[in-house]
C-alpha cells in the first residue's frame, strides 16, 4: 500500500511542478532590446546599448500578439519629465508622460486580442532631452522595418516640433512649455 502511495504523491508532484512550469512560460513575455529596434530620425545606441530618441518625431515600431506589450522608457534627468506618444494599428492613441531616470514599463493596450503594431514617437522638441528606451516586452515581438520610401526631415523651431499643439492634458499657461508639445500633430 505505501509503495502505491509513494506512486501517486510522485505522480501528482510531476503534475503540479508541470503546471506550474507550464504556467510560468506562459506568463513570460517576449523581450526586444533596444538594439534591435530600427529607430527612424535623429537617435543614438549609448554605451548601455539603450536608444534614445532624440529630436522630435523620432520613432521606432514593433508588432505584438495578443492585446498588450510593455516599453520600458525613461528620461536621463532627475526631476525632469519627457512625453512619448503612440499609434496602434494605424490610429492615434495618446501621449505618455515620461519622468525620472528609472526605466518603469508603460504597458500599452488594445481592445481585441490579436496582431497588432505600435509606433511610438518622440512628441517633445530635442532641448528637453533625450528619451531612452530599454527594451520593449510582450508575445511574439518583433521590430517593424524602417520605411523604404523617401523621407523629408525638417529642421526648425518650436512650432515645427508642435509646440502649443496639445492642450488636451495641460492648459496653455499652465504646468512648463513642453507639456503642450505634440510632434506627431506636428
Amino acid at each position: 500500500m505505501t509503495f502505491i502511495y509513494n506512486r501517486l504523491v510522485i505522480a501528482f508532484c510531476i503534475i503540479c511542478a508541470g503546471c506550474a512550469s507550464a504556467k510560468l512560460n506562459t506568463a513570460i513575455p517576449d523581450t526586444l532590446s533596444a538594439t534591435a529596434l530600427q529607430p527612424v530620425g535623429r537617435t543614438v545606441i549609448n554605451d548601455d546599448q539603450n536608444l534614445e530618441l532624440i529630436s522630435s518625431a523620432a520613432h521606432v515600431g514593433f508588432s505584438f500578439q495578443g492585446k498588450e506589450c510593455q516599453v520600458f522608457a525613461s528620461i536621463p534627468a532627475v526631476g525632469g519629465h519627457n512625453y512619448l506618444q503612440y499609434e496602434l494599428d494605424g490610429v492615434y492613441q495618446k501621449r505618455i508622460k515620461i519622468e525620472g531616470n528609472a526605466a518603469t514599463p508603460i504597458t500599452l493596450t488594445a481592445t481585441t486580442e490579436g496582431a497588432h503594431t505600435i509606433w511610438i514617437y518622440k512628441a517633445t522638441e530635442a532641448h528637453t532631452g533625450a528619451i531612452v528606451i530599454q527594451k520593449v516586452t510582450g508575445k511574439d515581438i518583433k521590430a517593424l522595418q524602417k520605411p523604404e520610401v523617401p523621407l523629408i526631415e525638417f529642421i526648425g523651431n518650436s512650432i515645427t516640433c508642435g509646440a502649443a499643439a496639445d492642450p488636451s492634458e495641460v492648459p496653455c499657461g499652465t504646468g512648463v512649455y513642453h507639456d503642450q508639445h505634440n510632434a506627431y500633430y506636428a
